[in-house]
């Protein structure tokens, strides 16, 4: 019997597609999670916004009073339930695309290189900081908890300080990481390498936050900046998913 290939190059074959496969189906894997983390936490922001009740504003972390703050919590439970769920869902895609961002790093700068661990723990504690926030959030929303003013205050900074300042630092740490390992051996775009260098430092800033209220116009600047990056980089894998 006449086989088309030696039995080595059978092989050979076999795991090439095999490869393929694999690497097609990490591509797909992380833009699916990097665009579910961006729009689950866009939704996380709109939607509490539309079901609270009218003439109940969602409070100012800077400005707001302890009585406007416990007013909203009392009034708008619902809303903030749906903000705790969706955040708390959030972190599963978060985890899934640093996943994959990390093996992508093992794979070009190898597993022991500094990169690599300050990637992966920067999405790690990014995604923590965002399941505590979330779970904080869920305390607010139960009924006993709202019945102080400075309890509810407290609460309400330790929200802002985890989901905000914490988790958009980590965040531009796992960006940052990427962004070096991606510019030193050139497996990214250059524009998307300096992408990710602005919105690593910006987010990074946020950090002023802890000791300067004003400060906080870095959360959301990091965050924008972030998304953006996390957007192009899920499009660029779902296109090379495609052509693999």
């Amino acid at each position: 019997m006449i086989t088309p290939y030696p039995d080595n190059a059978t092989n050979t074959v076999l795991n090439t597609e095999a490869a393929t496969t694999s690497l097609r189906g990490q591509q797909y894997f992380g833009a699916v999670s990097g665009l579910l983390f961006v729009v689950v936490w866009i939704a996380s922001l709109v939607l509490p916004g539309r079901l609270a009740p009218a003439g109940v504003p969602f409070p100012n972390p800077i400005t707001s009073t302890s009585e406007q703050i416990l007013n909203y919590y009392a009034h708008a439970q619902s809303a903030g339930l749906i903000a705790s769920m969706l955040q708390l869902t959030a972190t599963l895609p978060l985890l899934g695309f640093c996943a994959y961002i990390a093996m992508v790093l093992r794979r070009m700068v190898g597993s022991a290189s500094v990169l690599t661990w300050l990637n992966f723990g920067g999405g790690i504690l990014a995604a923590g900081f965002l399941a505590l926030s979330s779970l904080l959030t869920w305390v607010l929303t139960q009924p006993g908890t709202v019945e102080s003013s400075d309890l509810v205050r407290a609460f309400y900074e330790l929200i802002f300080i985890t989901g905000g300042t914490a988790h958009v630092a980590f965040l531009g740490a796992f960006v940052g990481a990427a962004s070096i390992a991606g510019w030193q051996q050139r497996f990214l775009p250059r524009w998307t390498v300096w992408l990710g260098f602005v919105a690593a430092g910006i987010a990074l800033l946020s950090l002023l936050t802890l000791v300067w209220l004003p400060a906080s116009v870095f959360i959301l600047a990091g965050r924008v900046l972030v998304f953006a990056w996390m957007l192009a980089l899920s499009v660029m894998a779902l296109r090379k998913s495609r052509q693999a």
